[in-house]
């Protein structure tokens, strides 16, 4: 998934507009688990091989959860995302 002007990622395009708007957000799992230090610990069967991993690892974003984040930040975050989106 490419940003409407085509040089990015669509998850790399939310999280710009999201930082110029004050959210706090970051890639999600970039590089995905099995690829950080201490998933390289474990060699379980089939770890060689996580393709969807990997494709979700490079589309997650993280965002603004815990017990504080009020509905209209929640609201906020949405109507960002969705204007992004849909442009």
């Amino acid at each position: 998934i490419v940003s409407p002007d085509g040089s990015r990622s669509l998850r790399d395009h939310v999280i710009t507009a999201l930082i110029e708007k004050g959210v706090q957000v970051t890639a999600g799992y970039t590089p995905p688990i099995h690829r950080r230090p201490v998933g390289k610990l474990h060699k379980y069967p089939g770890m060689e091989n996580l393709q969807v991993s990997e494709r979700l690892g490079n589309e997650m974003i993280t965002l603004p959860n815990d017990i504080f984040t009020t509905k209209e930040e929640v609201q906020y975050i949405a109507d960002i995302i969705k204007k992004v989106v849909e442009e």
